[in-house]
């Protein structure tokens, strides 16, 4: 609902009149998300207690679905669950396997002709999707030992598909404002209103990442600050 926008970003130069369409899709999408999360929520209070939804956890749907329908009904909703998961994943990956390439395209990063390369069949960057898919496969791979599992260190068990909000807003922060500065040909709405109302909104997810998660945010943020002095080390060129 927050984030799987941005990834369909990446694909923007592959669409056909991406300037109308993909706006286009990220506000109907959005909309649909909001509406369809409304309707999930106010059905689950319809078909559980407060105290039954609070315990129910990550077992929510089954448990949900199972109390209106039985435990078959429980078993199917899981199935398209795990459907629409593998759908989130693909379309992460389809965003992901373009980062080292959209580097490597202007000269920068780790060994660019390698990963600026497109396969003449596929179209396909080839060599940055297994940079993509790695890097996929290592967040997985976090995701199970450090959070779930709770194996790794205590500055490792923050919660890895939420905190990156803290550092993704404060991002679109300067191109807000560079949007306010040099976007002399757009009407005052489209120049100020607009994005001073991005740079309000950015400012309150990141106030409730840190809100929500205390020291977690802390120790995300060192995280990411060794990856990005280790990127920095490579873009010195």
């Amino acid at each position: 609902a927050y984030e799987g926008w941005i990834i369909a970003t990446a694909i923007n130069a592959e669409l056909k009149d991406s300037k109308k369409n993909l706006p286009l899709a990220l506000i109907l999408g959005a909309v649909v998300v909001i509406v369809v999360y409304a309707l999930y929520f106010v059905g689950l209070t319809g078909a559980l207690s407060v105290t039954d939804i609070l315990g129910a956890g990550g077992d929510l749907p089954r448990v949900a679905f199972s109390a209106l329908f039985g435990n078959a009904a429980g078993t199917i909703v899981y199935v398209f669950i795990v459907i629409s998961c593998l759908g989130t994943m693909n379309g992460l990956m389809m965003g992901c396997i373009r980062g080292a390439y959209s580097i490597a395209v202007r000269g920068k990063g780790i060994a660019p002709k390698t990963f600026a390369q497109v396969d003449p069949q596929t179209n396909m960057p080839t060599n940055a999707t297994v940079v993509g898919l790695l890097t996929c496969g290592f967040w997985y791979f976090y995701w199970q030992v450090n959070f779930i599992g709770g194996y790794g260190p205590f500055f490792f068990t923050w919660e890895p598909d939420e905190l990156p909000i803290i550092t993704l807003y404060a991002g679109y922060i300067p191109i807000f404002i560079s949007l306010m500065r040099t976007g002399k040909d757009l009407n005052t709405f489209k120049r100020i209103i607009m994005p001073a109302l991005g740079v309000v909104s950015c400012c309150f997810m990141v106030y409730c990442a840190f809100s929500s998660y205390g020291v977690q945010a802390w120790y995300y943020l060192g995280f990411f600050a060794v990856v990005m002095l280790v990127g920095a080390i490579f873009d010195r060129k």
